[in-house]
This record gives C-alpha cells, sequence and structure tokens, in this order.
C-alpha cells in the first residue's frame, strides 16, 4: 500500500510532518505541543498551606485552568529550523541573514497585509517576514489543521499569523511572521514558530435558545462539581457529564 492509501485508509487518523530537507526530522523534530510548555508556566508554583509534611492547596491558579491546559497540549509545533539574524529598519526594510544557504526567507510588502490594518495595529505591524518552511504536512482526507500563534511565549519580536490549510490537499506551511518591532535580533534555532492543530472538517447544526431544563441540570453538575474541591476541579466533568447522559 503506497503512503497516500496508508495515510487515508487509517482507524485512527494521522498527521505526517515530512522535512525536504534529508535528516531535519533528528536535529530539529516537530514537537507535540504539551512538550513545548512556556518556562514560565513550568514555573508557577501551586499555593497553599503546610500541614505536617502534607502541603494543603488553597486555591487553583492559572497553572490548574483547563481552557490554558487542554489548548497548550493540542497540536504539534514547528520550532525554527536555524539560527536567523534580523536587521529590522522602517527605513531600509528588513535584512534577513542564516547560517545555511538552504534555508531562505522572503518578505509580504506592505500591500499584502499592513496597509489594511486599523492604524494602533499598524504601530506593532513593522513588516511580515516569510520563511520558506522546509516542512511538508499531510493530514487524512477530510482533515484541515489550524495555524495558530505561540499565544503564551509572549515573543516580543514576531508572532506568526493565524489561518487554516486543508492539508489534505495543500502541504506547504510557510508561516507568515509578523515583525513587531524595529532593532537588530538573533532568532535562535528551536524558537517555537507555529503550533498546527487538526480538525475533521464538518458541518454543524446551530441554535441560540433559552436555557432548557436539561440544559441547567447539565450546567448545574459542572459548577458542583468546580465548586467542591481547591485543586484539580476540572478534572473529573467529562466523566461526570458522560454518566449523566
Amino acid at each position: 500500500m503506497n503512503f497516500l492509501k496508508r495515510l487515508y485508509n487509517v482507524g485512527k487518523p494521522k498527521v505526517t510532518f515530512s522535512s525536504t530537507v534529508e535528516g531535519l526530522e533528528k536535529i530539529s523534530p516537530i514537537l507535540p505541543a504539551n512538550k513545548v510548555l512556556p518556562q514560565w508556566f513550568k514555573d508557577i508554583k501551586e499555593s497553599g498551606v503546610t500541614e505536617g509534611n502534607n502541603k494543603i492547596p488553597l486555591y487553583s491558579n492559572f497553572k490548574s485552568c483547563p481552557g490554558f491546559i487542554d489548548f497548550a497540549m493540542q497540536g504539534y509545533v514547528v520550532p525554527l529550523w536555524c539560527d536567523v539574524h534580523l536587521n529590522v529598519n522602517l527605513v531600509k526594510g528588513i535584512q534577513w541573514r542564516t547560517p545555511c544557504k538552504e534555508f531562505t526567507f522572503e518578505f509580504h510588502g506592505d500591500d499584502q497585509y499592513k496597509n489594511y490594518l486599523p492604524e494602533h495595529a499598524k504601530r506593532n505591524t513593522i513588516g511580515v517576514l516569510k520563511p520558506w518552511c522546509p516542512w511538508r504536512l499531510f493530514t487524512p482526507k477530510g482533515y484541515s489543521v489550524y495555524q495558530l500563534p505561540m499565544t503564551y511565549e509572549f515573543n516580543e519580536i514576531f508572532e506568526v499569523m493565524s489561518g487554516t490549510i486543508h492539508t489534505d490537499m495543500y502541504h506547504e506551511i510557510n508561516q507568515q511572521m509578523v515583525l513587531k518591532k524595529e532593532g537588530e535580533f538573533l532568532i535562535p534555532k528551536g524558537t517555537p514558530l507555529a503550533v498546527y492543530i487538526p480538525y475533521k472538517r464538518q458541518k454543524y447544526d446551530f441554535e441560540c435558545i433559552t436555557q432548557t431544563e436539561e440544559l441547567r441540570k447539565r450546567t448545574h453538575l459542572t459548577e458542583l462539581s468546580t465548586a467542591t474541591k481547591f485543586t484539580r476541579r476540572f478534572r473529573n466533568i467529562k466523566d461526570i457529564i458522560s454518566g449523566d447522559k
């Protein structure tokens, strides 16, 4: 069975990153997002009081927020595959340099993006740098990916633009790096560029209604479950809701 048949005939959807540069997958591999959590997040300590040899948590903080955790654990991160030296100047333009001629970049002119932004957004957009990414991304038929910036990295120099790619048909993933400020910078190899989250393309039914009794009960179970624990308040909600159906 050839590659595409294997890709499209699996019980469990498979996401495949393929490098156009031999060996890149060994020296600069794609990483699951849960392996690229920002250091400031790892450094967060649980708050509480010590009683004997045990620490009793008093409340949950950002580190236990499911909205962050579940999002941060999704998808696959493309790290920068080489050092990039940038000289960013509104008058002279943007100059880039890499230690390897095999890896190149280009620019989007202001008439492609910046000129259409609100004035306050223009002030934080010097230009758009686009790498010729050496990775190709393949997903099964009917699956696409979201390209999202590394939101919680808080990178001061750049942020990759959001978008969606139908990676069952189009496999290039050239990131659009919005440069935020002028100056001379070195962006080191390994810097997280963007995260890619796969999803199945499908249509949804939609409604906007007053809360029903069934929905009220489900909301009550969730609120009661989270209100009765100091920590890990959101971990068992799935089991409670599933058992209630």
